[in-house]
This record gives C-alpha cells, structure tokens and sequence, in this order.
C-alpha cells in the first residue's frame, strides 16, 4: 500500500509570497548625517555621501517630511573646480523600518516549522492507516484464539503487539505535531498584527532630494537643512580636588530632539543666533507729553519689613513675621517682588562639542561638553545672616573661557560627590569676574539676634523723630584653624533730603560701606574653636510731622 504526503495548499502560498516580497524588496540606506547644529528651537542637518560625477546627480532619500524646503542647500567637498546647478525634492513612500524586516523573518521561519510539522503528521496518518488494513483480521486471530480454536502463534502475537504500539506512537505524534502547530499559528498571527501595525505607521511619506552635479571624478557632496523640534541649553560642572583644592570648570550643552532622525556619531554644535528675529529695525512713533493735577497726600514714612524667618528675639525666640506679612506687603508696594523676565540675547555665538556625540530622536537629555578649563580663584567664606543664618563657602574668579558664559545652570562636585547646584546668571565675558557658592560651611556657624527696634518721639524742644536699631550678630568657628569670614548687611538709603540714616557710635565698624546701595561688609577673622561679635546700630531720623507705620 502506498500513501501520498498531503500538504496545506495556502500555507505553501503564504510562504512563497513572504519568500518572494523579501526578495524583491531592497531599499537603499540613507546618506549619514555628518554634522549637526542646534538652535533654540531647530536643527540644521548636514548628510554627505561620496558619488561619481559621471551620474550628474546626488540622490539623498529618506529626509524628514517637516524639514524647511527653503533651507536646502548642496556643495561640494574634497577637490576643486565643479559646482551644483541646481537642487530638486519631492515626496516618497518611505520604505519598512528594520523590525519589520526582522518580523518579516521570524514569520518566515515559523512557516518552514509549520511545514515540517505537517510532514509529521502526514507521516502518522500514513502509519495509522496502514494499521487499519490488519485491524479486522488481527480482531479475528484473537477471537479464535481465545475460543481455543487456534493455537497461539508467538511470533504473530509479537507482530501484532508490535503493530499496536506503533499505532499508539503514531496517534501520539500527531497529537503533538497539531498542538504544536495551534500554537505555531498564534505566534504568527501576533507576529503578522505587529507588522501591520508598524507597516502602518510607516505609512508617512518622506522627502527625496536631487542635488545636480558640474563636476569631473568623484566627489564628496554635502547637504543641508533645518528641521523643528531641537533644542539646548547651557549648563556647567564646577568640580573641586578635595586633595589638591584644584578646581575644573566645564561648559557643557544639555541637547535634546525629536526631529525623527537619530544623530549617530556626529560633529555637534550648538548656536544661540535666533533663526526668528526680525530683520528689520522697528520705526519710531510720536511721544507725547500730557500733565495732570496730583491730589494732595499726607507725608507718611513707609518702612520695609525684614525678612525675620530667621531672626531671634533676645531671649532666643524666632520672630513672628506672619503677623507683620499684611503689612509689609501694603508698604512695599502691594505684590511680591518678581525676578525679571529672561529677555532675548542678542549675542550670537557658536560652539562645538569637544567629542562626536549621539543624539536619540525620541526626547531624551544629552549632555555633551563643549570646553573644559582649569578655574584659578580665591576661596572665601560669606554670610548674609539677615536672610539665611548660614556660612557659606564662595569662590571668585575670572571666565576662564575664550567665549562669554550663557545664564545656566551649574553642577557643583567635591571629589565625587555632588555637594549642590548654584547658576550663572547673567552673561559673562571672558575675563570677567564671577562667583560661585560651593554650598555650606557646616562647621561655621552665625547667629543674628534683635536688640532693638523702636520709635523715639520728638522731645519738647526736638524737632525729628528716631528710629532706633540695634542687632547682634555673632559668629562660631569649629575648625581646627582661625577662618576669615565676610559679613553683609544693609542700611536703610534715604530717598528724602529730610530723612537722615546714621550709624551708631557703639557699632562695629564696617571694612567697607558702599553709601549708594547700603550695603555694609565687615572682613571678620574667628579665631580657632572660638567666637566673633558685631555689633549693627544705626538710626533714622524723620521731622516729627511724619507719620510712622510698622514700629511700637
């Protein structure tokens, strides 16, 4: 008896057709991108592929759809003489992404397992039904024999044993070959709904542009254009030897891009040119001058409450500054004051990553270091004990860099470990001085405490009224040596010739009192495991017909 293998009809189809799609299909890879500079707000993107003049032309495919048309620009690079006449794009169906390929693969293989898993059972059903044709007589041979009409034969009964097992192998084979193949099935269906799925979201067009070529041999031919969706910002890294008390400083951009395009081992630069500023400079229009009569007002003194979240009364009480927050709030001018708003940089400046940097296209935060130099400067400590009771260690020095520093964001580092984060906050050129704070100084310690603050009313023959302050400010030093620490406070600055501000005879005296903005510092040496006190005194003198708020 002979037998025919049987074989699924559409699944040999489905296979060829998976076979003969891959085949045919071949897509050409794009052109690398070479170098890339970022904007605020865009990209400009230079590829460069090596082709032969003979073609006259230039073909660089697969570009973003949102690239600005207007913006591409072709030259040639590596030789001299020839030129590009001309630059063409259009559209184009983009083409199935690597993943696809690779399902595209797995599918393929699970249809030659599902292949050989039908030859499986094919080949346990021809056994099955060769056993069928000795199924009657072997029921007949046993029913003889076990009526005793014939003897047993040993040999026919080894056969039809042995006969009986292999129908159980068989019919056992064929379970497993079809259990097998369900499950076969169900990975190739996930398999072919993923492919649908990302041959549908590659179903975008994408651009394809002719770069026309006057040029003999072969050559290298760069282009150029600028997509949305990049943007950087400058940050820096201040680290300090805690050995050697070196310090580095890094200028470094935090790039970031969804262009659609990954930027793959490319020449990064980052530029703060503002591709949006108008080109044309604004027109003058006609100014005015108008009067109006004031109404009259009462002269009324308006104080500034200080900001007493850290101040002790003299019995070593914190301050209440809740109760007074109202009204210092109507004296100052009715609102919290607000940091200026981040106004446009004229400077225009272009710098480059030291190293060839990668950049994803799905958002994340790049950092690449564009300068690295060593920060010679001066280590001090500084404390503001009026706003924050704090110690902290400063270091003054110039830019060290070629370029001016961008407001940004600083990274402070003591050997390893991160101790804070300070800013740049303004530009600074290059030599010009700046300052970062390296945070607190633990093991110094200050204390400002209220004395006094009180209204003195005009005697019988006076003529002005006093406001009477009085502050002590006291300063420890834990360390192992004397520590030199500079002290800032402020006095009042009068804006009125009638209202006199005064120092008093028992106050410290100042090392420097700048008269303009009020501000006092005192260079103070605390000895060893020892302490400093200042005394802050001053006064404020009024004509007795002012009336005062904010004091008792």
């Amino acid at each position: 008896m002979t037998t025919k293998k049987r074989v699924s009809t559409p699944l040999f189809s489905l296979t060829l057709a998976a076979a003969t799609f891959a085949a045919a299909v071949t897509y050409a890879a794009p052109a690398p991108i070479t170098a890339v500079v970022v904007y605020s707000d865009r990209a400009q993107v230079t590829r460069s592929q090596r082709v032969e003049c003979k073609s006259g032309k230039a073909v660089f495919t697969g570009l973003p759809s949102t690239l600005h048309v207007k913006t591409l620009w072709a030259s040639l690079a590596g030789g001299a003489g020839g030129e590009v006449v001309g630059v063409t794009h259009q559209e184009e169906a983009t083409g199935p992404r690597p993943e696809a390929e690779a399902l595209q693969l797995k599918v393929r293989q699970l249809d030659d397992q599902l292949v050989a898993l039908s030859g499986q059972r094919a080949a346990a059903g021809a056994v099955q039904t060769k056993l069928a044709g000795f199924r009657a007589h072997a029921r007949q041979v046993w029913g003889l024999q076990a009526a005793g009409k014939t003897a047993p034969v040993r040999a026919w009964d080894g056969a039809l044993d042995l006969l009986q097992r292999q129908a159980v192998t068989a019919r056992r084979k064929a379970r497993q070959a079809e259990r097998r193949q369900r499950a076969l099935r169900r990975q190739r269906a996930a398999l072919t709904r993923q492919l649908a799925l990302i041959k549908k979201k590659r179903r975008r067009t994408t651009v394809a542009v002719t770069a026309l070529l006057k040029c003999t041999g072969a050559r290298t031919v760069q282009l150029s254009y600028v997509v949305p969706g990049a943007t950087w910002q400058m940050t820096y890294e201040l680290r300090a030897d805690p050995d050697s008390g070196a310090l580095a400083l890094s200028a470094r951009a935090a790039v970031q891009q969804g262009t659609g395009e990954d930027w793959q081992g490319v020449k990064l630069s980052v530029s703060t040119a503002n591709l949006q500023r108008k080109n044309t400079p604004p027109k003058l229009r006609r100014m005015r001058v108008s009067t109006r009569k004031p109404r009259e007002t009462r002269k009324v003194l308006a104080r500034r409450f200080e900001h007493r979240r850290h101040l002790r009364a003299n019995k070593g009480k914190k301050l209440d500054a809740s109760k007074n927050a109202a009204a210092a709030n109507r004296l100052s001018g009715g609102e919290a004051a607000q940091p200026p708003a981040q106004q446009e940089q004229a400077l225009a400046l272009r710098l480059s990553a030291l190293k060839k940097a990668s950049v994803p296209s799905d958002g994340r935060r790049v950092v690449v270091t564009l300068a690295t130099r060593k920060l010679r400067g001066a280590l001090a400590y500084e404390t503001v004990p009026k706003l924050y009771p704090y110690v902290y260690r400063k270091i003054s020095a110039d830019n060290p860099f070629s370029f001016p520093m961008l407001p940004g964001a600083v990274d402070l580092f003591r050997g390893r470990a991160f101790i804070g984060r300070a800013a740049v906050k303004a530009v600074r050129a290059a030599g010009e001085p700046l300052d970062f704070s390296l945070g607190v100084q633990n093991q110094l310690q200050v204390d400002r405490f209220v004395k006094r603050e009180k209204l003195e009313g005009a005697s019988t023959f006076g003529s002005s009224k006093k406001l009477r302050h009085r502050y002590v400010i006291q300063l420890g030093n834990w360390t192992k040596r004397a520590q030199k620490v500079r002290v800032l406070e402020n006095l009042p600055v009068s804006q009125n010739r009638e209202i006199k501000v005064s120092l008093g005879d028992d106050a410290t005296k100042p090392t420097r009192w700048n008269k303009e903005d009020g501000i006092l510092t005192w260079e103070v040496k605390v000895p060893a495991r020892g302490k400093k006190t200042l005394v802050l005194d001053y006064t404020v003198s009024l004509p007795k017909d002012y009336e005062v708020r904010g004091y008792r």
